[in-house]
């Protein structure tokens, strides 16, 4: 799984002096299929998604460019966990159009990396240390290749539409992969092949063609990795400024930069 070992790089530079004594929570993946309800109905027709041409999924790379580029834009909620034989990681990631919140943390190191950005202050926080250092993060962004990484596997599969399902109340369409398109695999230079992957994987996406969640296990003869994420896009998101943040040191900063 060299693609995936990648995150370890940028674990590195994210997770920088988290050791020991790690606080606070991880993000909690929310959101499951309601159970006892009958097909809902979807507005116009799963053909409308993108990479979807008569009921069958001809390019889930389009789906995944709607993701990043709509789902990860404007207001977003996400929650994305994985996990490894020997590691493990949560990303969370909060948006509102004014403020953005990243936090990152892996069960290899105690505590958890916080970017807070907010009108060109920013502030990263050590929750080990209780650190916290002001100006530019150029960092922040970077949490997300985490879960771009894990989410880019989804290129290397055989999808298929699975009908719809009803999630917190809101009608999804419904994706899942049990096989490696050997096509996709090579092409991406992915070490997977149908003759030696298992993969059980599944999303689900909104009518307009948003992928607001999604779960894969896919192992192999020498590793194996899970993964699940949860997106929600309403513009009821606040990101609330954090009880360590201090506005007045943020901004003598920004100014002296």
């Amino acid at each position: 799984m060299r693609k995936i070992a990648t995150v370890l790089v940028v674990l590195t530079v994210l997770l920088a002096g988290c050791n020991t004594g790690g606080t606070g929570g991880t993000p909690t993946a929310t959101g499951t299929a309601d159970s006892n309800e009958s097909a809902p109905t979807m507005e116009g027709s799963i053909n409308d998604l993108d990479g979807v041409e008569n009921g069958e999924v001809t390019n889930v790379s389009s789906l995944l460019d709607t993701f990043y580029g709509e789902g990860l834009s404007g207001y977003v909620d996400f929650d994305f966990s994985a996990e490894e034989k020997n590691s493990g990681y949560t990303v969370g990631y909060r948006n509102d159009t004014k403020s953005q919140l990243y936090e990152i943390s892996t069960t290899n190191q105690s505590g958890k990396t916080i970017y807070y950005v907010h009108n060109g202050t920013d502030a990263k926080r050590n929750t080990t240390t209780g650190e916290t250092t002001y100006g530019e993060q150029r960092f922040a962004s970077f949490v997300l290749f985490v879960p771009s990484i894990y989410v880019s596997t989804f290129e290397v599969m055989e999808w298929e539409t699975a009908g719809t399902t009803t999630v917190d109340g809101e009608p999804r369409y419904v994706l899942e992969s049990s096989s490696i398109n050997d096509t996709a695999a090579e092409r991406q230079n992915s070490s997977f092949r149908s003759s030696n992957t298992t993969v059980d994987a599944r999303v689900t996406v909104d009518s307009d063609g948003i992928i607001r969640s999604g779960q894969m296990n896919i192992s192999t003869t020498e590793d194996s990795a899970t993964m699940t994420f949860t997106l929600d896009t309403s513009e009821s998101i606040t990101v609330t400024q954090p009880d360590w943040y201090d506005e007045a040191e943020a901004q003598a900063e920004s100014s002296s930069s």
